[in-house]
């Protein structure tokens, strides 16, 4: 089992996340043992996700964290907390496969990239399937008629960031997968509100490698979250988002 650990560090960031762990923690068992390390970063939860994943949430290599709330920061920790070459940011609800994750390392490795980023299935709460929310990562996919995995950087990638800067163009962090130490030199910045992911692309982009692959092995599962929007209401987000890519 040991030789075929993928290289990986999971960060699980939780708040009052406790209604969802158990479907959770049920699609992670597939690939849980292959993983290296786990870190759970939980923001001082009052609903018993801390107990619950403490009582269930088994690996050899796990450390269960808490750090006052904050969206980015606490992902932030978790990854800060990270030995292994990869990263895989599994958000409550969101989901992949062992295949998938195995495939991502693949392209991340061979293709020398800081961050592989694939588009995920669409489901709502409930698991039934939903409209594609129309992601840059899948106008990507038209637009350069990716069907085997590619890396883009420099001026293409600069390119391309600058005509979704609305959107993140890293689409769901849980559909991709990051060379740790890039992330732990550049974190996730906390003054884009919810849209961290979006804002790390925008600061980042002129000086990363990113890959890029046509293969569909996650879902995003549109559900209510566990803070509200105005937590982390940021004024004239896209115009700031704007200003910055200039």
């Amino acid at each position: 089992e040991q030789a075929f650990m993928l290289p990986i560090g999971v960060v699980i960031p939780t708040r009052n996340s406790a209604r969802y762990l158990p479907a959770h923690l049920a699609a992670m068992r597939p690939w849980l043992e292959a993983v290296q390390e786990v870190v759970v970063v939980d923001s001082f939860s009052t609903d018993g996700t801390f107990e619950y994943l403490q009582a269930e949430l088994r690996h050899p290599n796990l450390r269960i964290l808490q750090h006052p709330p904050g969206l980015y920061q606490s992902w932030n920790h978790g990854i800060g907390q990270l030995e292994a070459e990869c990263c895989y940011i599994s958000t409550v609800g969101d989901s992949i496969t062992l295949e998938g994750l195995r495939h991502l390392t693949e392209v991340m490795q061979r293709l020398h990239c800081d961050v592989v980023v694939s588009r995920p299935r669409f489901i709502d709460a409930a698991d039934r399937p939903i409209e594609s929310l129309g992601w840059p990562v899948e106008d990507l996919l038209a637009s350069l008629r990716v069907v085997e995995p590619v890396a883009l950087e420099g001026a293409v990638l600069f390119f391309l960031t600058l005509l979704h800067y609305r959107n993140a163009i890293l689409g769901s962090s849980a559909s991709n997968l990051y060379r740790t130490r890039c992330l732990q030199e550049r974190p996730f910045p906390t003054d884009y509100g919810t849209v961290g992911d979006g804002g790390w692309g925008l600061e980042h982009c002129p000086e990363i490698r990113l890959g890029l692959t046509p293969r569909v092995f996650s879902t995003f599962r549109e559900h209510p979250k566990s803070y509200s929007q105005a937590e982390y209401a940021i004024d004239q987000l896209t115009t700031k988002m704007f200003a910055r890519i200039c």
